[in-house]
């Protein structure tokens, strides 16, 4: 067993130095966040190699990130004026706590493809959870939270901000009957032992009624009236979602076509009582044979007009980005000028730089859903071409 550590990326003290400040007072001026972050010193992932389940919790106050801003930074009087500010600040970061957890069945994790996936997921969605199952990765791994067998992981979350704890169960279930019974008999122990709120999501690798698959063979009555009883004992309940229909496809032409919506997430009563507004998304599928699935516990309505500022980690990765840093701080002089006049000009070198690029991106991605969703309603040739053509078109948009 090791411990998997926290790299970062090499880059001038200077550049960290101004980008730190800068980052200070965007938390304290726009808004009070939690910052995600992998949490450091917890031990949140385990492993021997690369694990069935890579599972990162990357949830950390903004009062630590901001503590650790301070240090070496600023002179003592106005590190304890900001200290202060942060110890107010408390009470409004419970408030504004925003969690929401993304799960993939993803296959070709050691595809080269697969690192600027994932990164691009996290900078779009900004998870707290993010799980992923890959069933090529091999053997030998393991995770242990609170328990977990090849098929499972179960944790016990505690959201610090508002206090709450819970049970978060991570699913991949295998293809074998006689595995996926062992898979429900686990589940219902650890239902048994704790009486906590609980959510579970994951590939199920079961469909649980008629409506949930399309072509192939017609579903197991027995084997999906097993599922549903197994689901009944644990009170659990379906979460619904929005999106496209089914989650996996077995990618073939219209006459071998099979759709399924193996991808569920449950939660039991106690659990929906404490996240009312929580979402389901079938987010489009861009890569992999399965859509990804977003779980949002808490989805404000967002004013486009008042956005706050949020620095995009994509800005480190480009070449102009430190003469931009530079050119502010050196027109600013103190730092409450220079941060506003940094905000006004890589404001204007986003939209210059990356604005047509994400505009094509939230294009693709929009026409692909509308797609997807029309595919799932009624399965066709010109769709399935127009479905190949979007995913190769959303492909080719570099970073």
């Amino acid at each position: 067993m090791r411990l998997l550590r926290e790299e970062t990326i090499a880059a001038p003290q200077w550049v960290w130095l101004v980008a730190s400040v800068f980052f200070l007072s965007w938390i304290l001026v726009a808004r009070i966040e939690l910052f995600p972050q992998l949490v450091s010193g917890s031990a949140p992932l385990i492993a021997k190699s690369l694990p069935s389940f890579l599972f990162m919790i990357q949830f950390r106050q903004a009062l630590i990130l901001l503590a650790w801003l301070c240090h070496g930074l600023v002179q003592a009087e106005l590190k304890r004026s900001l200290i202060a500010i942060a110890n107010k600040a408390e009470v409004l970061i419970a408030q504004l706590v925003r969690m929401k957890i993304l799960m993939w069945n993803c296959r070709g994790a050691r595809n080269p493809e697969f690192k600027r996936r994932v990164c691009e997921l996290v900078a779009n969605h900004r998870p707290s959870i993010m799980v992923i199952t890959e069933t090529r990765v091999g053997e030998g791994a393991e995770i242990s939270l609170l328990a977990n067998t090849e098929q499972e992981i179960h944790a016990t979350l505690k959201v610090h901000a508002s206090n709450l704890s819970w049970l978060f169960s991570a699913i991949y279930a295998s293809p074998r009957l006689a595995e996926r019974r062992i898979l429900w008999s686990n589940i219902k122990e650890v239902g048994r032992l704790h009486s906590m709120p609980w959510l579970m999501i994951g590939d199920f690798n079961e469909v649980l009624c008629d409506e949930d698959k399309f072509g192939g063979n017609q579903i197991n009555i027995n084997r999906a009236m097993e599922f549903k009883t197994f689901l009944d004992s644990c009170s659990f309940v379906d979460l619904g979602f929005v999106g496209p229909k089914y989650t996996w496809t077995n990618k073939r032409q219209l006459t071998d076509l099979i759709l399924e919506r193996i991808d569920l997430c449950f939660a039991n009563p106690l659990w929906r009582v404490l996240y009312p507004e929580a979402a389901v998304t079938h987010l489009p599928r861009t890569y992999s044979d399965h859509h990804l699935v977003l779980i949002e516990l808490w989805k404000p309505q967002t004013d486009r007009a008042n956005r706050p500022f949020r620095f995009q980690s994509m800005w480190l990765l480009h070449p102009e980005f430190p003469r931009v840093v530079k050119e502010a701080w050196s027109e600013g002089g103190s730092l409450h000028p220079a941060t506003v006049e940094f905000t006004r000009k890589v404001r204007k070198w986003n939209s210059e730089v990356f604005g047509n690029l994400f505009a094509r991106k939230r294009r693709v991605l929009n026409r692909l859903s509308g797609t997807q969703r029309a595919l799932a309603n009624n399965p066709s040739e010109s769709l399935l071409r127009l479905e190949k053509w979007l995913i190769e078109e959303y492909s080719s948009i570099l970073l």
